[in-house]
């Protein structure tokens, strides 16, 4: 994107960095980039809904990526502080060893989908491996 474009623009360029944070997976920056601006009123409803989806989404990876995760790893990698994250990952269903102040994540069971998958995956290599010999 031309420099001239976004100089006309801030927002516009508040948009471009936080699609280059995106881009990189810098959740901090993510983070830094939605909370950091004063958005429109046009823009930000979409903004909104991008906080929402992304903590959902940051979330679930948590959850399936960590078995144990200390309060200030996931409240960085949430966009949110130490105090709000109780809140969020509580509702998730992770429990806070009161001892050593870790969370325990939400181990998240295979569905049955899941294994059709691997099993369809599984059928396919044959096949593969088949095509080949």
């Amino acid at each position: 994107m031309p420099v001239e474009v976004k100089r006309e623009n801030p927002e516009l360029d508040a948009v471009w960095r936080l699609l280059q944070y995106f881009w990189n997976k810098h959740y901090q920056g993510i983070w830094q980039a939605l909370q950091g601006y004063q958005w429109s009123q046009q823009v930000r409803p979409f903004i909104d809904a991008l906080v929402v989806k992304t903590r959902s989404e940051m979330l679930q990876l948590l959850s399936e990526g960590y078995s144990l995760l200390a309060p200030a790893k996931a409240a960085s990698m949430l966009g949110v502080s130490e105090a709000e994250v109780t809140h969020l990952v509580e509702a998730a269903g992770w429990k806070q060893d009161m001892e050593s102040g870790m969370y325990t994540t939400a181990i998240q069971q295979a569905t049955d989908a899941d294994l059709d998958g691997y099993e369809n995956l599984k059928q396919l290599a044959q096949y593969m491996v088949h095509l080949e010999s």
